[in-house]
Formats: structure tokens, sequence, C-alpha cells
């Protein structure tokens, strides 16, 4: 790499004037403290110096309302005031503030000018340091570009909080929005309306469940889990295909386990009278041949994505996921066929337990960062079958309790089918306990 580059570079964003005047200004005029406060914390500065002033600047205002006396007084004890500078530092600061502020009629304006300077060049040190991040991480060998990918767009995220952003409305726009939310609150007929009113959420197709849940809410983690062979798979691939059929969205599945051709003989099992395994044995007549035709035509203009790469990161499944979601803003539902199978960088320095409970919250950021809905699919512990007491509970999520910590629904197959979805109600189960689905149609 070109070091040109470094060292044209080498002084960092600052503007040390514009830090003094400020920090003067409040000296002098206590009054403005509470413009500030709000827009510059204290790691915005550059000086350290400046950081320390500002910083007991803000203790002393806490307490009480601000006197200079006791601020020296309070540096004083702390050995702070020598550090600083002394008191000439402060005196030099509000002559500093006084030469510039004097020639201003409005104070606030020019505060706020001030405000936008220190803020603009903090943000732009920012960048420079997280960049610096990014560049020492990509030398290490062993981190998936999937994983730095992650990284950078979490540092641009955190700089996107940072930048001010303008949120200033006018009454008209506030009365407009309170008359059109409160006549949507009044003309909707659904039970939770104060979380109808907040989300946007997509049908399941499954009367009773969407009786239980809601829908499928953005923002939502999904937990569908037990033991192979239950019909995990083909529930989700069936509120899939609701999906794609009544609510137009795009969809992307990850099927860690089973290949593409498979998710594809379901969702054409699904949509016709043929049984699955008629599908696979390739035992068709020219009468289903015809079906299957006319199933294959409606199905090719529909959005799903279906990726079946095996041993994948959530790194991998968080990148892909963000790149399906700015090619198509329609993408609503991801689903992610199973948990256990993902695998993480860190597999050699934590346990499978950690793991599976940072998969799980990455999964749940991603669902709220990406305003979809997430269903996962996972293993149930064999423990179950040696209970006499069938009925599945958290714990017997493979490898890990935390899931519940992160999702929002679990919705559990229950080996027994002792519990029926119509026999619950969402006020006294946090579990879903749900008979089999496989390709059942709602």
């Amino acid at each position: 790499m070109n070091n040109s580059y470094n060292e044209k570079y080498l002084i960092l964003p600052q503007n040390y004037l514009a830090e003094e005047i400020l920090l003067g200004a409040m000296f002098i005029y206590p009054e403005i403290l509470y413009q500030i406060v709000s827009s510059i914390k204290e790691e915005y500065f550059f000086l350290e110096s400046h950081k320390l002033i500002y910083t007991y600047l803000l203790i002393i205002n806490k307490k009480n309302k601000f006197n200079i006396t006791e601020y020296i007084y309070t540096l004083g004890n702390t050995n702070v005031l020598y550090k600083i500078g002394g008191i000439q530092k402060i005196l030099d600061l509000m002559k500093q503030s006084q030469i510039f502020i004097i020639s201003f009629y409005n104070i606030t304006t020019y505060i706020q000018e001030l405000i936008e300077i220190i803020q603009y060049n903090y943000i732009k040190r920012l960048m420079i340091q997280y960049g610096s991040d990014i560049i020492k991480l990509a030398y290490i060998a062993k981190l998936s570009n999937h994983y730095l990918y992650n990284k950078a767009s979490s540092y641009l995220n955190i700089t996107e909080t940072k930048i001010p952003k303008i949120n200033t409305k006018t009454f008209k726009n506030l009365i407009t929005e309170f008359l059109l939310k409160t006549k949507y609150t009044y003309s909707t007929k659904i039970i939770n309306k104060t979380r109808i009113n907040n989300h946007k959420f997509q049908k399941s197709g499954f009367v009773q469940l969407d009786k239980l849940i809601f829908g499928l809410f953005e923002g939502d983690l999904i937990v569908i889990a037990g033991r192979p062979s239950m019909g995990k798979t083909s529930l989700a691939i069936n509120i899939a295909n609701n999906i794609i059929y009544n609510q137009k969205s795009a969809i992307c599945i990850f099927s860690l386990e089973m290949s593409s051709q498979q998710i594809i003989n379901k969702f054409i099992a699904i949509n016709s009278n043929m049984s699955l395994k008629k599908l696979i044995l390739k035992n068709i007549y020219s009468k289903d041949w015809y079906e299957i035709i006319k199933i294959c035509y409606k199905l090719i203009d529909k959005k799903i994505y279906i990726n079946d790469k095996a041993n994948v990161s959530i790194d991998y499944i968080e990148y892909t996921s963000k790149l399906l979601k700015k090619e198509n803003k329609q993408l609503k539902l991801i689903i992610i066929d199973y948990l256990q199978l993902i695998q993480t960088d860190f597999s050699n320095t934590i346990n499978r337990t950690q793991e599976l409970s940072y998969i799980t919250r990455k999964l749940k950021l991603l669902a709220q960062y990406l305003n979809l809905s997430i269903i996962i699919l996972s293993q149930l512990n064999r423990s179950i079958e040696n209970r006499q007491n069938k009925t599945p509970i958290l714990s017997d999520l493979k490898d890990s309790g935390c899931l519940s910590i992160y999702s929002n629904i679990n919705i559990i197959n229950n080996q027994n089918n002792t519990i029926n979805i119509k026999n619950l109600s969402k006020e006294s189960y946090k579990l879903i306990n749900i008979d089999r689905f496989k390709n059942k149609k709602p």
C-alpha cells in the first residue's frame, strides 16, 4: 500500500478553536448548557483537557445550577485543575469565547454552529478509527469476508446514529398523523390493536395459528422446534407458500439440510393433490404431468430465493440477507432450516451453547434491522422421549435454553400430538404446540 496517503493525512480532523469557544461560552452563559448537553458528549472533544473540562461541567451542572466557583473548587480537590492547565486555562477559554461571541446578535444560533463543527470532526475521526479497525481485521486470515462485511456494516450503523438528523415536524404534519392513526385504530377489528398499529405483519395462512400469534410481525424471530421427521420444514414451507400467494411478498429460504430440489418438490406437493413420495420417485402419469406444469407456471413468477449451501456461517446468512433485501424491498420473510447447522467464526473459543446464543441474538437483530420476519427451525432434545409427559418445554431446544430470550414466538411440534393448537390461548402459553403439518393446506 502506498504510504503517501498516510503521510498526507496524519493530522486527525479537529477544530480546537471551536472547542475552546464552546467551552468558554458555557462558563460565561451557563444557561446555554441545556442546548449543548443533548448534542455533545465528552468523546466529541479532540483535546484531552477539553474532555476533562466538559466532563466536570456536566457533573457540577447535574448536581445543581452551575457555579464557576464551585467548579474550580471541585477541580482543585480532584487534582484535575492542574491537568487542564490551571485557572489560567479557564480564563483563556472565557476570553477566547468573548472575542468571537460578542459580535453575534443571536448567541443560540452561533452555539448551534459550533456544535455542528465539533460533531462533524468527531464523526470523521470515528470513521477513521473504524476504517483502521477493519484494515487490521482484514489481515487476519481466519476471518471470513462475510464477518468483515458485517463488522464494517455495524460500524456504519453506529456512525449513522451519531450523524445528526433533521427531526422537525410542523404542527400540520403531527395533527394529520395523529388523525390517521386514530382513525386506523377505531376501524381495525383486531385484538392486538396496539401492536398492529406500530408494526406491519404477514398472515401465516393458518387461521388458528394467526389467532394465537396475530401473524408474523416485522422484527420477529420465530422458532419452530421439534424432533426429526415431525414436519418442521413442511410447516415452514406451507407458511411460505401461503404468504407468496396471498400477500405477494418475497421470501428467502436458507436450507442447510435439504437441497433446493427437495424444497421445490415440497412446494409442488403442497399446491397439488400429489404426495411428496410420488414426486420423489417420479411415479407420475400424464394427468399428473399437466398438473405439475400448471403449478410450475404459477410458481415461476413468485419471488422465492433458495440458498442450499451447507455449513454456512451466521455471517454468511446475514451478509446474503442484507444483499437480497437491497435487491428486493418486498423481502418479508426469511426461513432457516435449521439452527444447529449454522456455524460461527468462534467455534474454537466458545462452547456450542454460547455459539447458539450468539447466532440467535444475531438473527433477532437481523430481523429488526431488515424489518422482516425470520423463521428458524430447531431440533428438540432427545430427553423429551424419556419423560412421561411428552409436552415440549423450552429447555428441550437442543444445546440451548436461551432461545426464548431473543425469539418472540416458539412453535414446538408435540411428538404425541396430545395438545392441539385450537385448545391453547396466548395468555396461558408461551409455547405453541401444533399438529403435524406435513404437506397440508390450512
